[in-house]
């Protein structure tokens, strides 16, 4: 699992849809959609929106996976 596939748990146990979380974010459902299976890369920007969204502190994500997660 890496930073990307936890924040999308997070979203899901929080009953959250993409098109909610992206809404709030300030980002297509697409584009969440896109992140989410890995095939595009989100800014650091969005990620910070993404986890600030879902109560989330990117330093935490950051300790729980190794730095090759954040290249």
């Amino acid at each position: 699992m890496d930073v990307i596939d936890e924040l999308a748990h997070v979203r899901k146990t929080k009953g959250l849809r993409q098109e909610d979380l992206a809404r709030q974010i300030g980002i297509t459902r697409e584009a969440l959609s896109y992140f989410e299976i890995h095939q595009k890369v989100p800014s650091y920007n969005t990620l910070r929106k993404w986890c600030d969204c879902l109560g989330v502190k990117l330093t935490i994500l950051h300790a729980m996976f190794k730095p090759k997660d954040f290249e």
